[in-house]
């Protein structure tokens, strides 16, 4: 019993995630592909042209289980493999660990025209997460039962510890467009389509799982909760290669992002008082701006296999009479527990693994030319009792100065985790940038080193350049400009460009073809004469200025007649009414029609009223036919349907056989789904064995 906690306890600490994301640098309009990780939106109306990102990683710890005194004695520790000097904090509860590896290989983006931008993303990640980790619980486990120092009657309670960790690699499509541009107002959104290949998980849920000291001298205890858990660590580390990486791994699923940005704008007014936004690429035009995200929305199926190995133990009041924690075999701890009456069980079925899922909201204030303030909240979506990355909430202000070839971040930021403020630095230097979220803050002593974070990239862009503005330089030589000796202008009194002289309509704007007169609308109904095909007749502009035809004279326009050709009634779309005696024949032919027991072929002495039908299809040519096959429910349902479908198919062959179009014929067949009469005794069975056909006008 000892390792199972003990490793739990150890994979808590190691192994999980931690939402670092670039803060002092990604919120920059300069940033590029960074800011498609805080909102696939930035693709759109960017400051980059273009922007091809070569490699970069972040590495990210967190933890409240305490903390080291300074920066300076984790480097000495990390250098030269001097001790740390690790002061614990005082809870024995709710103790949680982060961690976060993470790769970003060769991606790139570019817009397209003035409203789109597009992109594709490559990243490889390690993520996971512990939560509700007990540790008076995991000191008990690993020093045995008769190493504790409590009296008879102590509970442990695990309370609700979740770790999951989650090895994978993504490959994203980003896609983003402009959707509203109007006055100050602008909103733009964005999507990420991804796919994940997964590499390996291990992941352990425990859920209240208690252990009641009842004696220690004769190590005596109960056990009562439940532990879940799930591994699969089978990937082909030693021969791998970047198809294996990015495509071919043990696990895949589909996941999205989505984003959504507003912008309030400025501009410049105009000596009509109008406000003029600048249409520049080069130009940031907000005063404020908000964003809204979700990442990661999805998850990975790990396949069942061999090497996918799920484990259930359930203990309900279960009374151990002598155990020692310090001396139960992992391997065969099973056995153990399942000789002491508690439910044990493994399996090997496939495994879903939640992606790690998060929701960030920010808000962008321009305070001078290259000087903004942002402030971003972010937080995870998945929950405690779920195979996944948990990510606890973060609050974050960042001041930064940013341009072309130089962005400067300082976030401030306060984490849900460990509840303390974190001061950080990013810098970006042209194809350069580093940074971390908390080293001012741990490098000064400012705040406690509770977390460790460092992240760094290579990358190349282009950005768009500002249109030099036009002013005559200083040093230009004057030129001399010979004075304009302006004559009277020839009068138009019209102002219609054609001066009084050869302006037949002087007082009346006009046109040049017309010497001057406006357009003639002989027929006044719009249309000016020389585009309209009827210029004496009052009509319409989609008939090109004709009266609305109606060809077989029913009074119906052809534009509303379905059968133009035909002489019809108004109240039948234009068409002629079948008359009663024809959809009496066509009654009678339907239930004529006889097949072979159980088969799809029509018999002969059913050829005559088919005929009959074929007739009455040659006469109204303006309709179409439905042809309607039933069964009773005699057998399967499945074979009745296909039964049914097959003999209406077969009445609409004949037809077609005969001349008959094959788009006037819908054949449908129901099956057994629309009984005349309940099915209860071989005359009523026999009613329901039917085809059934009726006119209809074509659409």
């Amino acid at each position: 019993m000892k390792q199972v906690f003990s490793v739990l306890f150890a994979f808590s600490m190691c192994i999980n995630a931690f939402s670092q994301r670039y803060y002092g640098i990604a919120n920059s309009n300069y940033s590029g592909i960074n800011g498609l990780y805080i909102n696939p939106a930035n693709v759109a109306d960017n400051r980059m042209l273009m922007d091809l990102q070569f490699a970069s990683f972040n590495a990210a710890v967190n933890q409240n289980y305490g903390y080291a005194k300074s920066f300076k004695a984790l480097y000495d520790s990390a250098v030269n493999g001097n001790d740390i000097n690790f002061i614990k904090s005082n809870r024995t509860t709710g103790i949680e660990f982060n961690v976060l590896f993470e790769g970003r290989g060769p991606s790139f983006m570019m817009q397209i025209g003035k409203k789109t931008g597009i992109g594709l993303l490559t990243r490889g990640r390690v993520v996971g997460s512990g939560t509700g980790i007990n540790t008076e619980y995991f000191t008990f486990i690993n020093d045995g039962i008769r190493g504790v120092k409590l009296p008879n009657g102590t509970t442990f309670n695990s309370g609700n510890v979740n770790t999951t960790i989650n090895m994978f690699t993504e490959t994203g499509i980003v896609y983003g467009r402009e959707i509203i541009n109007k006055d100050k107002n602008y909103l733009k959104g964005g999507i990420v389509l991804k796919r994940y290949n997964g590499l390996g998980y291990a992941s352990a849920r425990i859920n209240n799982f208690s252990v009641k000291l009842l004696d220690t001298s004769l190590s005596k205890v109960t056990f009562n909760g439940e532990i879940n858990g799930s591994q699969n660590g089978n990937f082909d580390f030693e021969n791998i290669t970047l198809s294996k990486a990015m495509f071919n791994g043990i696990g895949s699923g589909l996941g999205i992002d989505i984003g959504a940005v507003y912008e309030h704008r400025i501009g410049e007014e105009d000596e009509e008082g109008n406000i003029k936004i600048s249409t520049s690429r080069a130009e940031n035009k907000y005063k404020y701006k908000i964003g809204f995200s979700i990442q990661d929305i999805g998850s990975m199926k790990y396949k069942a296999s061999p090497d996918n190995e799920n484990f259930y133990l359930k203990a309900n009041n279960i009374t151990a009479s002598s155990v020692d924690t310090a001396n139960i075999d992992f391997d065969d701890v099973d056995t153990y527990f399942k000789s002491i009456g508690a439910t044990f069980s493994k399996d090997n079925n496939a495994t879903k693994i939640k992606a790690p899922t998060v929701i960030t909201i920010y808000g962008d204030y321009k305070f001078a030319k290259r000087f903004y303030v942002n402030a971003l909240f972010t937080g995870g979506l998945v929950g405690n009792k779920t195979a996944g990355t948990r990510t606890p909430f973060q609050a974050v202000i960042t001041p930064r100065f940013e341009g072309t070839f130089l962005d400067a971040g300082l976030p401030i930021s306060y984490n849900g985790l460990s509840k303390d403020v974190k001061i950080g630095l990013g810098l970006r230097l042209g194809i350069f940038y580093i940074g971390s979220d908390d080293i001012i803050g741990s490098y000064t002593g400012i705040s406690k080193v509770t977390s460790m974070n460092v992240y760094a990239g290579l990358h190349a862009a282009i950005p768009y350049r500002k249109a030099k503005t036009k002013k005559q330089k200083e040093d230009e030589p004057a030129v001399f400009t010979p004075p304009v000796i302006k004559e009277d202008a020839p009068k138009d009194s019209d102002n219609d460009g054609i001066v009084d002289d050869k302006d037949k309509c002087p007082t009346e704007f006009g046109l040049k073809k017309y010497d001057g007169c406006q357009i003639p609308d002989s027929d006044a109904d719009g249309i000016n004469d020389e585009d309209d095909k009827c210029p004496n007749e009052k009509g319409f502009a989609r008939y090109q200025g004709c009266p609305i035809p109606d060809t077989d004279g029913d009074t119906v326009n052809d534009e509303n007649d379905k059968c133009v050709n035909v002489k019809g009634l108004p109240g039948n779309e234009g068409c002629p009414v079948v008359e009663a005696q024809v959809i009496k024949k066509l009654n009678f032919a339907a239930q004529a029609i006889q097949f072979e027991v159980g088969k799809d072929i029509i018999k002969p002495i059913s050829y005559k009223q088919l005929d009959e039908v074929v007739k009455i299809l040659n006469e109204y040519v303006d309709y179409n036919i439905t042809i309607d096959g039933h069964t009773d429910n005699t057998g399967k349902a499945t074979n009745n349907q296909m039964l049914s479908e097959k003999r209406a198919e077969s009445v609409k062959n004949y037809f077609k056989q005969k001349g008959i179009n094959d788009e006037r014929i819908i054949a449908t067949g129901f099956g057994d789904t629309k009984p005349l009469v309940p099915n209860t005794n071989i005359a009523n069975k026999a009613k329901n064995r039917r085809v059934e056909m009726a006119m209809k006008v074509k659409e």
